[in-house]
């Protein structure tokens, strides 16, 4: 009987591949084996996986050292969860999807160092039962998993060879009058628009903001030098024992090598804390080599800790000239009332943001499930938590962050969007108390922040006034 199933269900997808059209849109195309999971509204298609019919699971595709790239599983989360008092014998958590979406039935792991091995791919194994389970505290101590906790965990299987998945090659293909687009190009002929390629460094680039209103298309194959040190980051190391020639520094995890330049970050000001500025890349160095400035002046050697995460050095090269590269601009794709914005060159599109706007109310937009059940293009970015300026909690609020020292005024898209339901954003209002809402219960906060202006919500906005989208496999 297990072996009819299987035939039948062979020819299933087989039978769904030989019917499956050709579809083919802005920024990405399915293929004989490939399939692309996206939401289609109004005037345009929103990309949000491809499905591989063949192992009935969703992917994307994984850059391979030498060129290539692999469209790999999406992944189970190895976060710290154990079947064992030891916290030895490690588990997957797998998660939440929405309705429509497929649930990771494989672990993905990126190499110590991309640029010299590809990712593993490891099937999901049997669930384990939550309850069962320890996890890693930060102190190193392994406690077992509250019986409550609303996780699904599995085992971790076998190991899957890579040439079990769709694989593909980039392609530059012309696009603008500066900039190609790099395209991944998939055996099976599916498609997918991954960069731009600058015609004149032989580059590949994506958009990055360098100042305020202005982008540039800047190569993908970068380190960082952090200066100072941003918060989270570990500040500058050197390639010299007089600590003057400055280094970029890269996670080899996810690394695209070669290295072709350095991003600097440089101190700003209240309102923006760093600006970044690009360099040429120089010579790699070893991180054996490295120096860094003591607390008395001094350069001292700095070569990372035992254990450490595998990082990459170059040496930081010359400033790059700001228009040494071309400039990005938005392009909305679209003939509907729904566009959605790529960054392009020329008037031309090139990659996809993923960000969508709705003409009909001038308002960004992202696909959620609206207060009435059906997924809409919903606007602005969805709310933490609303928060209200009375006792009564009738009169609702939202915040946004005040930057100490800076005096422009934080502000608020038109429309924003609490657990679906969508409000209109007014003027900004001094409130006495702030108040929340627990259930049926209203209760108090305390005084406002300095550190946050508060907004009024008007009326809710019913779901209707926003359109409806349609999730697709095709």
């Amino acid at each position: 009987m297990r072996g009819r199933r299987s035939s039948l269900v062979a020819l299933s997808l087989l039978a769904a591949c030989a019917s499956r059209p050709h579809l083919e849109a802005p920024g990405f195309a399915n293929g004989t084996r490939l399939a692309v999971r996206y939401d289609e509204l109004a005037g345009t298609r929103l990309f949000h996986a491809f499905y591989d019919t063949a192992r009935d699971e969703e992917c994307a595709f994984h850059l391979l050292p030498g060129g290539g790239a692999a469209c790999l599983p999406q992944s189970a989360l190895l976060d710290g969860w154990f079947a064992d008092a030891g916290c030895s014998d490690p588990l997957v958590e797998i998660p939440r999807v929405p309705a429509g979406r497929s649930p990771a039935r494989a672990v993905v792991t990126d190499a110590d160092d991309a640029c010299a091995a590809p990712p593993t791919v490891r099937a999901v194994g049997a669930v384990f039962p939550s309850a069962d389970a320890y996890y890693l505290k930060s102190d190193g101590s392994c406690m077992q998993n509250p019986p409550d906790a609303k996780i699904v965990l599995a085992r971790i299987g076998d190991d899957i060879p890579l040439d079990r998945f769709v694989h593909a090659a980039p392609v530059v293909e012309p696009a603008a009058a500066a900039l190609d687009a790099l395209v991944l190009v998939a055996d099976d002929g599916a498609r997918f628009s991954l960069f731009g390629h600058d015609r004149a460094h032989d580059e590949w680039t994506r958009s990055v903001q360098v100042d305020a209103g202005q982008s540039r298309w800047w190569p993908v194959h970068i380190a960082y030098n952090y200066g100072p040190g941003a918060p989270g980051t570990p500040g500058s190391v050197f390639a010299d024992a007089a600590c003057s020639q400055p280094t970029g520094i890269k996670d080899a995890h996810d690394a695209l090598c070669p290295i072709s330049a350095v991003v600097e970050y440089v101190p700003a000001d209240a309102c923006q804390q760093f600006t970044i500025r690009l360099h040429q890349a120089g010579a790699p160095v070893a991180a054996t080599d490295l120096f860094a400035v003591a607390a008395d002046g001094s350069c001292v050697a700095s070569a990372p800790a035992p254990g450490s995460p595998s990082e990459l050095y170059v040496e930081m090269g010359d400033a790059v000239p700001d228009d040494a590269y071309p400039a990005a601009a938005t392009v909305d794709v679209g003939d509907g009332r729904i566009v959605q914005r790529f960054d392009g060159s020329d008037g031309v599109a090139i990659s996809a943001r993923g960000e969508l706007h709705d003409r009909a109310r001038n308002v960004d937009c992202f696909v959620g499930a609206a207060a009435d059940g059906q997924r809409r293009c919903l606007p602005g970015g969805p709310l933490d938590t609303v928060f209200y300026a009375d006792a009564a909690c009738t009169m609702a609020l939202a915040s946004a962050s005040i930057l100490p020292g800076c005096a422009t005024e934080p502000t608020l898209p038109a429309e924003v969007t609490y657990q679906g339901h969508a409000y209109p954003v007014g003027a900004a209002v001094t409130p006495a108390m702030i108040y929340t809402r627990n259930g049926n219960d209203c209760t108090v906060v305390g005084a406002p922040s300095a550190s946050s202006r508060w907004f009024a919500l008007g009326d809710e906005i019913p779901s209707s006034a926003y359109e409806p989208t349609t999730l697709r496999t095709d």
